[in-house]
């Protein structure tokens, strides 16, 4: 048998939602984002997506503002300041609202003269009250202040969003998205009248489901994280519902009898262990399909495909996996992609399993490209879908052991349109997303 240009790929993903004051410092600035102008807590920090990248706009602590506190896509700060209508102003002769004006320079961070404000960003609560939040930096000509990123209407006679501004057949999910913007009870109810009768129905039972099992961690004295887990494990039904859209996938994957009988130590030379013994070596491969525009899964161009089982044994940081990996390459190189199927403990039994993205997934699947340098992106994944394990022995061991399972119409989508909607900037901290095919 060949020498094998072969590498072991380790990845484990997980969704997860950011909450704003418990996160180190600064871990997301710089980092991608695909809404321009939202915003988001870091701490005390507030960030404000500019230009596809997170940056800091904002440091409610260091400007006597309290802490920043988020409330859906609002990013604001809450506390107490000194002068919460011009929060920085460096000339400390009189205080900042009652300045005399004076002749002063825009630019210089001293608002004075003709300038309405100058270098110093404004609640945009303090701007309007239609704003629900949000916060608003001085124009560069310092005639006032840039609110393009304040939350909510921007009529200054209501304080709710315009009935003739609120799109009309809002998903569940998006009815969910508008009330988090909400500071009030008639825009909850305006939110709530602008989704489809479907999305209200959807809504109403989750909320119903919710109030009945979750009460606890959805009250005032649970977190997010406590309500997303309860509501997930207590409502699965209602949560699918409403968070998940129709979204036609990128491809499908089959496996049809895959039978691995031998299973290779991943915390060793796989390479290795490989060369000394290749029965674990499944020649062709076991996954078929397609993917993007008729692709074909293995793809071509390759001289060989095959698969083969890796065991990695927990470290402290991840807990033990069998990942199965199929791999197609010409004598010197891979070709794209790399298919991984990865069961979530290595104590893999007889039985179904669940093949998704989420914390309830029993098993995870990725499309991967790995370019010359050894650079990897995730292409596709699975998402809604189960593999029947038929038999299994001895899967815990660093080595030995067998795995046969099956699977048909393994559903792939591609980060930027699934179910869930575009998670390629949640998925973005984490894992270079490839561009879809």
């Amino acid at each position: 048998m060949k020498n094998w240009n072969l590498f072991a790929i380790m990845i484990v993903v997980a969704l997860f939602a950011v909450s704003c004051g418990d996160e180190d410092p600064n871990t997301n600035i710089g980092g991608t984002c695909s809404t321009e102008n939202a915003l988001m807590c870091e701490g005390d920090a507030i960030l404000q997506c500019t230009g596809g990248n997170w940056a800091e706009i904002w440091n409610c602590a260091d400007e006597g503002q309290g802490t920043c506190t988020q409330n859906g896509t609002v990013a604001s700060c809450t506390g107490t300041t000194s002068d919460n209508t011009l929060p920085t102003d460096t000339d400390t002769t009189t205080p900042t609202d009652t300045d005399t004006p004076v002749t002063g320079t825009c630019g210089d961070n001293i608002t004075n003269g003709t300038d309405v404000c100058d270098g110093d960003p404004k609640n945009c609560v303090d701007i309007s009250a239609s704003y629900t939040g949000g916060i608003a930096l001085c124009k560069a000509d310092c005639t006032g202040w840039d609110t393009s990123s304040c939350q909510g209407a921007a009529d200054t006679d209501t304080a709710t969003p315009d009935t003739d501004t609120v799109a009309s057949g809002k998903t569940c999910s998006e009815i969910n998205t508008c009330m988090g913007d909400c500071a009030d009870q008639a825009c909850v109810d305006a939110c709530f009248a602008a989704g489809t009768t479907e999305a209200q129905a959807q809504y109403n039972a989750l909320m119903t489901c919710v109030e009945g099992n979750c009460a606890t961690e959805c009250g005032s004295g649970g977190s997010n994280e406590a309500c997303n887990t309860c509501a997930g494990e207590k409502c699965p039904d209602e949560m699918d519902a409403c968070f998940t859209v129709n979204v036609t996938p990128y491809g499908t994957m089959n496996a049809p009898n895959a039978n691995i009988p031998y299973i290779y130590d991943g915390d060793g030379d796989v390479n290795a262990q490989l060369q000394a013994n290749q029965s674990g070596a499944v020649m062709n491969g076991v996954f078929t399909g397609t993917y993007g525009p008729s692709k074909p899964l293995p793809p071509n161009g390759g001289q060989q495909t095959f698969a083969l089982a890796i065991h990695y044994a927990a470290d402290g940081a991840n807990p033990a996996a069998l990942q199965v990996q199929q791999l197609t390459q010409t004598s010197t190189a891979l070709v794209n992609p790399i298919i991984l199927f990865q069961f979530t403990t290595d104590a893999v039994t007889p039985g179904q399993y669940t093949v998704d993205l989420t914390q309830e997934a029993t098993a995870l699947s990725y499309l991967i490209n790995v370019d010359a340098n050894n650079n990897q992106c995730m292409l596709a994944f699975v998402s809604g879908s189960t593999v029947n394990v038929t038999a299994s022995t001895n899967t815990t061991a660093p080595s030995g052991g067998s795995i046969t399972f099956n699977a048909t119409n393994l559903k792939l989508y591609h980060p930027t349109e699934t179910p869930f909607g575009d998670i390629s900037a949640d998925l973005g901290q984490q894992i270079t997303i490839c561009v879809k095919e």
